[in-house]
């Protein structure tokens, strides 16, 4: 605990010194900070992409190690809007489950681990920044034809995951659509994308912080 409010302090400090005043950098970690799970988990060189309540934009913020660095803060534009009706794929901690589907709901509140940051030649590239979050969906088992589905049976409200930051490279931002993951433009997955990896090299831990 002495650890965590000795870089709260830093924090708190280098800002006040480092930018001018009006100008408050990290005015968005006293809405994310409180938000982890483990606050013990929270320290310098951590990154946190606050999403929007409505899903519209993600805020980067980067800590300095020591809070001596420049601290890095930069927004992007971004939607949630998701398909309708029974579209997604059902999705476990073990991957696809063959035979069913659901039908898709928003990216889950709350605060969650970026777990993976892939690279992507397909039309979700550039990259696919995937998070540990969990979130519930109506499931049902289906029959398909010639890739549609012609048959639904509902099996109920099932946990779900696979939940991601990506691009859509086959339709515009405005018109793309998800199954619950957050769409950026193909220039901001490659710069949020850039930011954790060198975070993750510097031994930092990455966190998705979804309002509500």
């Amino acid at each position: 605990m002495k650890r965590v409010l000795a870089i709260l302090a830093a924090a708190a400090a280098f800002a006040a010194s480092a930018f001018p005043q009006g100008s408050d950098w990290f005015s968005d970690l006293d809405s994310i900070a409180p938000a982890l799970d483990r606050p013990e988990d929270y320290r310098g060189g951590d990154v946190f992409i606050r999403a929007s309540a409505r899903r519209d934009r993600l805020t980067v913020v980067e800590i300095p190690i020591d809070g001596r660095g420049r601290a890095g803060r930069y927004e992007v534009e971004a939607h949630n809007r998701v398909t309708s009706g029974v579209s997604a794929d059902l999705i476990t901690k073990e991957g696809k489950v063959p035979g069913y589907a659901a039908v898709p709901e928003g990216f889950p509140e709350g605060t969650h681990r970026v777990t993976t940051v892939q690279a992507r030649s397909d039309k979700f590239g550039p990259y696919s920044i995937g998070t540990d979050a969990e979130g519930l969906v109506d499931a049902y088992k289906v029959t398909k034809q010639d890739g549609r589905i012609v048959s639904a049976e509902y099996a109920g409200r099932v946990a779900d995951y696979g939940y991601s930051i990506h691009s859509n490279r086959e339709k515009s931002f405005e018109t793309s659509r998800s199954w619950g993951c957050i769409i950026v433009r193909e220039a901001d997955c490659g710069r949020i994308a850039r930011t954790i990896r060198a975070d993750r090299a510097a031994g930092g831990d990455q966190y998705v912080v979804a309002g509500r």
